[in-house]
């Protein structure tokens, strides 16, 4: 699994529902950019429609978040709130957090200024900060050829863009944190490169893992989303699927460079 830095804090609503400053939220939707039901701040219920960072935003607003319709309606209603959680010590960090009730986010500052944040996303971008898939992993079709690459982050995971470098090849040595990164069309396994895949066929002589928690760790956020990776069955689970999920495995190093399935099962990319 990998994870994008600050700028895409957006995408780690799990980390929320543990966290001490999240409590009084309620009603957590299932996509994974921060729409919580939480007590209205007073911020984010002028009487104008937009949070105190007013309907034009500012230059200080700008930047913080990855660019699309989530950051373009968070720069426009939510801009103050976006300046003071910037220049709070801890807040991006504890919106970006994987660590449930991690110390550096239960002071009363950064509590407050977090809870402000979220109260005027929810009153404001719920609609605009659906979950999305910004690119296709098997195709890394939506990344453009800069050697950015498309790989599952978040939990539960969107398929997001990552900057170069990624050049990590099939069945190379890989380390989702801190790199080597993988090359497009992979996804670091237990530190090692596999083949991104929609079905058996992409997979040369190894099979498609389908199941989320496997192949990456967590649960897609996505219902249609249905990728996987290639991987070599070492020991049979005796399963129907025929899955390497019974025993030890590890990337399928034959699986070919382009996918037959041409990414099919990654339905929302791109996004309408």
């Amino acid at each position: 699994m990998r994870f994008t830095a600050a700028a895409m804090v957006l995408s780690t609503l799990g980390a929320l529902v543990g966290a001490a400053w999240a409590a009084g939220c309620t009603g957590l939707s299932k996509d994974c950019e921060l729409n919580l039901t939480c007590p209205t701040s007073s911020a984010a219920s002028s009487s104008s429609g937009a949070g105190t960072g007013g309907a034009d935003g500012g230059a200080a607003c700008h930047g913080v978040f990855v660019a699309g319709t989530c950051n373009t309606c968070l720069e426009a209603s939510c801009c103050q709130e976006i300046v003071d959680c910037k220049n709070d010590a801890h807040c991006l960090h504890c919106l970006n957090t994987i660590t449930p009730n991690d110390p550096l986010c239960t002071g009363a500052s950064t509590q407050k200024t977090v809870n402000a944040f979220v109260g005027c996303e929810s009153v404001h971008c719920t609609k605009a900060c659906v979950a999305k898939d910004i690119c296709n992993p098997i195709t890394n079709d939506g990344c453009g050829t800069d050697g950015s690459t498309c790989d599952a982050s978040g939990n539960p995971a969107t398929f997001q863009c990552f900057p170069p470098p990624n050049n990590a090849q099939l069945c190379g040595a890989c380390d989702g944190s801190k790199g080597p990164y993988c090359a497009p069309g992979l996804h670091c396994y237990g530190g090692t490169c596999a083949r991104y895949c929609c079905a058996g066929s992409d997979c040369g002589t190894g099979v498609c893992e389908l199941d989320p928690v496997v192949a990456f760790g967590v649960a897609l956020s996505i219902a249609g989303d249905a990728a996987g990776i290639c991987l070599k069955m070492l020991v049979p689970d005796g399963g129907a699927d025929g899955g390497p999920d019974g025993g030890g495995a590890s990337p399928a190093c034959d699986a070919p460079a382009t996918s037959t399935s041409k990414g099919s099962c990654v339905p929302g990319h791109p996004p309408m």
